[in-house]
């Protein structure tokens, strides 16, 4: 049962990728000023929302790392944001 759950919520994630990614990797690149490092940043996102949940919003805690849940379209343009942000303040650094 629960590889089948796995099975779809990776199925899900595929989906979700495919009708966001393109939008979300201009957005980065808005950002961050460079295709590669937005790519990046946009995978990051979504295998960080996927892997541990909300963790990268600040004040929210983590969830437990074997849970998969499905991202939302909302989640990952925040976190995407949030991410080039990072990445954008660690080059000035």
């Amino acid at each position: 049962m629960e590889a089948r759950q796995a099975a779809a919520a990776r199925q899900q994630v595929t989906a979700l990728y495919q009708a966001h990614a393109l939008r979300l990797v201009k957005l980065a690149v808005l950002m961050v000023g460079d295709q590669l490092t937005a790519e990046d940043v946009v995978q990051d996102a979504f295998l960080r929302l996927y892997h541990h949940g909300r963790d990268d919003d600040p004040g929210v805690a983590a969830k437990d790392a074997s849970c998969h849940d499905v991202p939302k379209a909302d989640d990952l343009q925040r976190v995407t944001t949030w991410r080039a942000g990072r990445w954008v303040a660690r080059k000035r650094r």
